[in-house]
C-alpha cells in the first residue's frame, strides 16, 4: 500500500518529507482532487519554488529534477484548510487509508438510567456524536 491510496474521496493519514516546509497535521486528510502540475500551479501552488526546496529530499526516490514529471493532489486537512502537495513529497510508507463506517452495539439488560452512563463512556473515549437510545 502507498501512493495508490491517494485517490479522490479517500480519507488518509500521512507524513510529508519536510513538515517545516509543507506543514504537518495530515490526519484524516480528505483527497479532494488529483492534479497535474499546471492545474496545481493555476490553483496557487508555487510549484517551482516547492520543487526546488524539496528536490534534495526526494531525488533518492528516482524522481527527475522536473516538477512536471509527477502528479499532485489537493487535500483538505481535518482543520478544513486546503493544501496542494506533490505526490513524491509524501512519505509513501506513512500513508494509511481510513475506512470510516458505523458501529452498532447491542447491550442487553439495561434501563433508562444506563443511557447517560453509556453516552458518557463513549464521549469520554472520543465518540461525541454517538447516539444512545433504549429500544424495545
Amino acid at each position: 500500500m502507498g501512493y495508490e491510496l491517494l485517490v479522490k474521496g479517500a480519507t488518509v493519514d500521512f507524513i510529508v518529507e519536510a513538515p517545516e516546509i509543507l506543514t504537518s497535521g495530515f490526519t484524516n486528510a480528505k483527497i479532494m482532487a488529483d492534479l497535474d502540475m499546471e492545474t496545481a500551479q493555476a490553483l496557487g501552488l508555487d510549484v517551482q519554488a516547492k520543487h526546488q526546496s524539496l528536490y534534495p529530499l526526494i531525488k533518492g526516490k528516482g524522481i527527475a529534477d522536473d516538477p512536471s514529471s509527477y502528479g499532485y493532489i489537493r487535500v483538505q486537512k481535518e482543520s478544513g484548510s486546503i493544501v496542494m502537495l506533490g505526490i513524491p513529497w509524501i512519505k509513501e510508507s506513512s500513508i494509511v487509508a481510513k475506512q470510516r463506517r458505523r458501529i452498532t452495539v447491542d447491550i442487553p439488560d439495561v434501563g433508562t438510567n444506563d443511557i447517560a452512563i453509556v453516552k458518557a463512556a463513549l464521549e469520554s473515549n472520543g465518540y461525541p456524536d454517538a447516539v444512545v437510545k433504549l429500544v424495545d
